[in-house]
């Protein structure tokens, strides 16, 4: 009888704490990416972005109200949204590969084949953009000062081209293909 006592007291100890004690969180996709990040700054901190790339020069400013200006002018709905998925997609950057490499104008580094500079309130910060891998599955880019190069993927060459697109539409001189930027 003591046993059974005894034993019964542990199965209930057992499942109190079965019912108390929560399961360890599992961590979200996103929290699992690993990889440099080559901005450090979140998307709502963003409050201007400049682009040179392929021959286009783009600055775009976000005002107090939280609205995009490109070029001094109030963005389209359609410049907006692109400009949105833009500082979102710097935010949240990361480099597949990083390394320190005996050249950088064998990775179209030197000069940069074009830039992207994000200022907070904390400053500018500048990517310089290079070429694309030869398995164009990323693209050459270098931080401003840093020794480093970056291996990021080609998604971000297409937000910029979405951007570059939207604001080429929104100014009635729409490219079809942009060979420059890969």
């Amino acid at each position: 009888m003591r046993r059974t006592l005894v034993l019964a007291a542990l199965v209930a100890v057992g499942l109190v704490l079965v019912a108390t004690i929560k399961a360890p969180r599992r961590p979200t996709s996103r929290e699992l990416v690993r990889g440099p990040r080559p901005f450090h700054v979140t998307a709502t901190a963003i409050r201007r972005i400049e682009i040179v790339v392929a021959g286009q020069h783009l600055v775009a400013e976000r005002g107090d109200a939280g609205g995009w200006r490109l070029g001094g002018v109030v963005a389209s709905d359609r410049v907006r949204d692109a400009l949105d998925a833009l500082a979102h997609e710097v935010a949240e950057l990361r480099a597949v590969d990083a390394f320190r490499p005996s050249s950088l104008a064998a990775l179209g580094l030197d000069p940069p084949a074009g830039w992207i500079a994000i200022t907070t309130v904390r400053g500018t910060e500048r990517l310089d953009l290079g070429v694309v891998n030869p398995a164009g599955s990323s693209v050459y880019a270098r931080r401003d000062g840093h020794a480093r190069v970056l291996q990021l993927g080609v998604y971000l060459l297409e937000v910029v081209r979405r951007l570059a697109g939207a604001a080429e539409a929104a100014a009635g001189t729409s490219r079809a293909y942009w060979p420059e930027i890969g």
